[in-house]
Parts: C-alpha cells; structure tokens; sequence
C-alpha cells in the first residue's frame, strides 16, 4: 500500500428553481447513475513510464520509497521468484527504473508478488512476498529508510490459502495498522485479515465479511484510494484474461464493502495481470502500472 489525490435553458417553466435544479445535478455527481461516478479514475497510456526490463515471466511490481527521497521506487517479482528491485532515478512526476540489485528481495521459490507496508511501525517499510505454494513470507527492513536489508520474519507470516499467493496493504477498519487482502490462484478467491495485533507487530486474523467477490485464477489485488472519498477501493488482476477489474468501496473507512465499478477498469494486457499503484507525477491521484506474462509491466496515467 502506497498512498501519497452540468443546465437547461429552453426557458419552460420545469417546476425547478435554478438552485434547485443544480443542486439535483451535483447529487446525480455525486452519487452516479448506475456505475458512474464523479470521481475516479481514468486510466491514459504513459509508455515513457514502462518497467521494460524483461524479469522473466508474470511480472507482479509493487512500489514504495525504497530510499525515502520522496519518489516511488519498485520491487518486481517473477514466475521463477525472484525479487528484483528498481531505484527510481528521475523524479516524482517522472519515474525512471534503474535496477539495484543491492536492494534485491530473497527468491521465495515461484511466482513470487511482493507488497509493502511499514508493519512494525520503525519509519521503513517492511516486504510480505506471496507465491506459488500459497504461503505469504514476511520480511522486516532491519535496514533503514534510504537502504533496505530484507530479514526474514516467520512471526509476521500470513496464513496459507492454498496456491498462488498476491498480497496487500492498506488499513481497511482505520484502527492505525496494516490489514491485508491476499489474491489465490486456481480459484481467484482473495481472503481478507484484519490486523488484531498492532502497529508494530501484526497478528493475521481471518475476516471473511471483508473478502472481495471471486475473479478469475490468478487474482492479484492491489488496494488504493481511487475515488477520493478516504477509503481504500481495489483493482484486481486475472490471469487467463489479462483482465484487471476494479471495485468502489462503498462502505465505510471501518468496514469495506466492494462494488464492481467497471467504469474504473484499466486495459486489458496480455495474460497474468499484476497492478501495481502509486503516484508516480505527483498529482495527487494514484497512476498504475500491469505487470503481464511477457514480464514487461505497463504504466497508465491517472488523467481522471
């Protein structure tokens, strides 16, 4: 988790005053007609952004300021399980990837995806790494905020859910920690924990009346805040599809409650969908990057 975001004048006499009138228009706005909604995003091609580098098969990226110098840097997993890491050498409105391999996560095995959070609350931010046998392996960041050391945590471990594990962040109950959602392969089930430790040590507890709707095989969930209303929304990636799909929260920053909103849904890339997002201009909206099975990631500016 990475957060940095109409009259009619034909003169009849409608029964409306001006106010009126534009005030049910606001309220249309504002709430949607069906899927519609004022906010939200729209997703632009941005080439100039693109993670190229080829990191094998079903690149799943995820960012977070590896060198806190204000910009978003990336780690990139793969089919084969590494880890690879790149330092954001542009700028905040204008990413450049320059690998480091210094930064680099441990190989977890296969298909691993990577998320991050500060999950004992030490100003850095901490890795969980999903993949291929269901397991989610923590990593605290015993390094420090401009440097990252990954060491492995077994105590701050997620349950197993089977196969093909895609984890991540965000605080979804406000309660001031880190609660996860974890995408499954076969079956494009995505299990939801609420955090019932703390700040600085989290405990994973099963949370089903959070789960999200099952997609696809291969989920890959990200979680963000899309429509500007301070709760987290989600996007989640397929893989037979290459589909990423997008859903409004539309219950409460304590409770979330996901709405398909396909109005949201970014492009289509070819196979094994992995989105990744950050502000990655500096504008206040979150922009979007798709890892596919080619291994090249492919970014999307937020113009919504």
């Amino acid at each position: 988790m990475n957060t940095k975001r109409n009259k009619n004048k034909n003169g009849n006499n409608t029964g409306f005053s001006g106010t009126t009138t534009l005030f049910a228009l606001v309220l249309i706005l504002s709430v949607g007609i069906g899927i519609v909604f004022a906010n939200g995003p729209v997703w632009t091609r941005e080439s100039g952004w693109d993670a190229t580098d080829d990191v094998g098969v079903a690149a799943k990226p995820a960012f977070a300021d590896l060198d806190d110098d204000g910009d978003y840097d990336m780690m990139v997993g793969d089919s084969n399980g590494s880890l690879r890491a790149y330092n954001n050498t542009g700028s905040t409105s204008s990413p450049t990837w320059t690998y480091k391999p210094s930064w680099n996560g441990p190989n977890v095995g296969n298909g691993s995806k990577p998320a991050f959070a500060d999950l004992d609350d030490d100003g850095d931010y901490d890795m969980m790494v999903g993949e291929k046998e269901g397991v989610c392996f923590a990593y605290n960041n015993t390094g420090n905020a401009s440097s990252p050391a990954w060491t492995y945590k077994p105590s701050w471990n997620a349950p197993d859910v089977g196969m093909g594990s895609k984890p991540t962040f965000a605080d979804l109950d406000n309660d001031g920690d880190y609660d996860m959602l974890i995408g499954e392969g076969p079956n494009g089930i995505k299990y939801a924990f609420n955090n019932t430790g703390s700040a600085s040590s989290p405990t994973w507890t099963y949370k089903p009346s959070w789960n999200p709707p099952n997609v696809q095989r291969g989920a890959s969930p990200v979680l963000e805040k899309l429509d500007d209303d301070d709760d987290y929304d989600l996007l989640i990636g397929e893989g037979p599809t290459g589909n990423t799909l997008a859903y409004n929260n539309t219950g409460t920053i304590y409770s979330p409650t996901w709405t398909r909103q396909s109005s949201w849904d970014p492009p289509t890339v070819y196979l094994a969908a992995g989105p990744a997002l950050a502000d990655l201009d500096g504008d206040g909206d979150c922009d979007l990057l798709i890892g596919n099975f080619s291994g090249v990631s492919y970014a999307y500016n937020n113009t919504g």
